[in-house]
């Protein structure tokens, strides 16, 4: 075998700065995985492996865990997210490799894609957005398509990163993901995304709520630690942390006659 870290260096600079400490610690990670841990790429003959240059890629097919209306995203920086437009919402994120097209480009184009990539999360736990008559009550189990939300497509701005619009009710939200290459450690892969809700013509009787999560939610000092897989911090919304039907939930009342901006960043 071959001395990957001669005299406590690493051959390959181009890979976490060359730290061969990350380096090793990200190899006990992936043999950690056993059975689970992807191929490396290049092992599998025929794949059509799709990625961004300097611009994000689309591809809209069937992907794994999502409806039928999945929308991948692959940008640059090497961060990829699937947005549902049957749910509204931005379903998971992930690092590095983005999808193998293979399965739906060769032969019948059969079946679901999943990431092909790593360190999958899942995002909005259900439709992100409701009408409901108090901040506690039952979250819809619908999609946003069966509420009655309205899709109206995805726009690409100057740099080629899309912003999600839908109506839900009187509301028109933008959903608009950015992601960073690595937080400040340069560790962590850091996901922005600015959602803003235009509510200058809602009838006050309709109270809309945003919930950014739901499920096992600990307050940590840069936001919030979620089912122990990424953390999530907001700016422009006071959200309440609250308890509905035995489980943790994360709230935000949208107020009527203006428009409010959200930015919701995510680290994993």
């Amino acid at each position: 075998m071959p001395n990957s870290f001669a005299d406590g260096k690493s051959t390959l600079v181009d890979v976490y700065g060359g730290d061969p400490v990350l380096q090793i610690d990200t190899i006990w990670k992936y043999l950690r995985e056993g059975s689970d841990a992807k191929e490396p790429e290049g092992l599998k003959q025929g794949a059509i492996l799709l990625a961004a240059n300097q611009k994000p890629r689309l591809y809209r097919n069937f992907f794994t865990g999502v409806t039928a209306r999945g929308i991948g995203v692959a940008y640059p920086e090497k961060v990829n997210l699937i947005w549902d437009a049957e749910t509204m919402s931005l379903a998971n994120a992930w690092q590095n490799s983005f999808i193998d097209a293979s399965m739906h480009w060769v032969g019948r184009g059969q079946g679901r894609q999943s990431p092909r990539g790593d360190a999958v999360i899942d995002v909005d736990p259900a439709t992100p957005f409701a009408i409901l008559s108090g901040i506690d009550s039952q979250w819809p189990s619908q999609t946003g398509r069966e509420l009655g939300y309205r899709f109206r497509g995805y726009r690409l701005a100057a740099d080629g990163r899309p912003q999600f619009l839908y109506e839900c009710g009187d509301y028109r939200i933008t959903d608009s993901p950015d992601p960073a290459a690595r937080d400040a450690s340069g560790v962590k892969t850091v996901l922005h995304r600015t959602i803003e809700i235009d509510a200058s013509g809602v009838d006050a009787g309709q109270q809309l709520y945003w919930q950014p999560a739901a499920g096992e939610i600990e307050v940590v000092e840069s936001g919030y630690q979620i089912d122990g897989s990424y953390w999530t911090s907001v700016e422009g919304a006071e959200c309440q942390l609250l308890n509905v039907d035995g489980k943790k939930t994360l709230r935000f009342p949208i107020e009527a006659g203006r428009v409010t901006k959200i930015r919701q960043t995510l680290r994993w």
